[in-house]
């Protein structure tokens, strides 16, 4: 067949997590013209404990809501466990924030103004709970722009996560645990072949403005990764997003790439393309990772990889055995049968998280961001406790 040199599928309902019925005939209905951009609908408050508040991990505004209590310095945790919440039972991960003067005005704004609901509960929940930092954000990039890059830059803002734009000059450096928890490389910042040698020309440093020289440099095998190795191994985090995997490749993290060959090379475009696809995954969403996502999650994957996973860990997103295009074109989509799309991978003292797919993709993809938000708070917080 041609081959199409864009996406051939982006449905923005699937890849936002929203439940639609297709409506091919005509009706009648009382309806409600909108006219503008509508407001979040108020949550509630259930329940009248005063020992503090539970709410579902679910909703993506509870991120909002993590970062907006750990930067007053309120306390937040995530039950590990699922967690009664007066007639309900929230599924693992349901933030349990303890009551304090400090927390109140925050969880009664969010309930008001972002649409979440809590429980008022009348004494802390039992269970294992991981407690929650406040984290120290770099987002990588390079002079010129990287445009996933940008793109998961806006929706740091938009989830309110302290970040500091990162440039190579600066990981080059080392001694990255004085500024950074956790290091994040969109889609797009890691070349196939990391030799100096192999990178695209930049301008001369004296032919630009002062004030951006030091977004110049490269990311390389020799130069930027001992330092990123030896950050995560003293209990940093490095989350890499879509075809950036190969960063934990070069540092040695055991990542199998299940579209290589034994020569290590990718396979033809006429074996395998999804140039960029909704493709259906399986969750398990008792892992920390996977808090708040659905048992079936669409995913877009856009020339991205499965990986084998090694050692005792569970799957925690995978492709199922049957690989299903939820909206798009594929070629070899076999290829991707079993594999996994996440991988946890503990490095040193610290973890590299690979996210296979690309969970951001423009800023659509508001269901399977939550992997990219979870990676943010887990690794920092698994890596202080042990």
């Amino acid at each position: 067949p041609a081959l199409p040199y864009d996406a051939t599928g982006y449905t923005l309902a699937l890849q936002m997590g929203v439940k639609f019925d297709r409506i091919l005939d005509g009706f009648e209905a009382p309806t409600e013209r909108v006219a503008d951009v509508m407001a979040t609908p108020p949550g509630k408050i259930e329940g009248s404990g005063r020992a503090g508040w539970l709410i579902d991990h679910a909703p993506v505004n509870g991120y909002i809501l993590s970062n907006r209590l750990l930067k007053a310095g309120v306390p937040v945790f995530w039950q590990e466990g699922e967690t009664p919440a007066g007639r309900q039972t929230l599924a693992p991960g349901a933030l349990w924030i303890p009551a304090s003067d400090a927390a109140r005005p925050i969880v009664e704004a969010a309930v008001r103004d972002l649409g979440l609901n809590a429980h008022a509960a009348a004494r802390a929940p039992g269970g294992d709970k991981i407690a929650l930092k406040p984290v120290r954000v770099g987002l990588v990039d390079r002079y010129g722009g990287s445009m996933a890059s940008g793109w998961t830059r806006w929706m740091l803002e938009q989830f309110e996560y302290p970040f500091e734009v990162v440039y190579p000059q600066r990981l080059d450096a080392g001694d990255l645990a004085r500024d950074f928890d956790v290091l994040v490389f969109a889609s797009d910042m890691i070349p196939a072949d990391l030799s100096a040698a192999a990178q695209r020309g930049q301008p001369e440093p004296e032919s630009i403005p002062a004030e951006y020289r030091s977004w110049l440099g490269h990311i390389t095998a020799d130069k930027t990764v001992p330092q990123l190795d030896a950050f995560v191994r003293g209990g940093g985090s490095v989350v890499t997003i879509g075809s950036a995997h190969r960063l934990a490749t070069a540092m040695g993290a055991p990542v199998q790439d299940v579209l290589l060959g034994a020569d290590g090379k990718a396979p033809a475009s006429t074996d395998f393309f999804i140039p960029g696809a909704v493709l259906k995954t399986e969750v398990d969403n008792r892992q920390p990772l996977a808090f708040g996502a659905p048992a079936q999650m669409n995913v877009f994957f856009n020339r991205n990889s499965g990986f084998r996973r090694t050692g005792e860990t569970g799957s925690i997103v995978r492709y199922p055995e049957q690989v299903a295009v939820a909206s798009g074109w594929a070629i070899g989509k076999q290829k991707l049968a079993g594999s996994d799309a996440v991988l946890d991978l503990p490095h040193g003292e610290g973890r590299v998280i690979v996210l296979g797919p690309d969970v951001v993709n423009r800023a659509q993809a508001r269901s399977s961001v939550r992997l990219l938000f979870n990676a943010l708070f887990y690794g920092p917080a698994v890596s202080a406790e042990e």
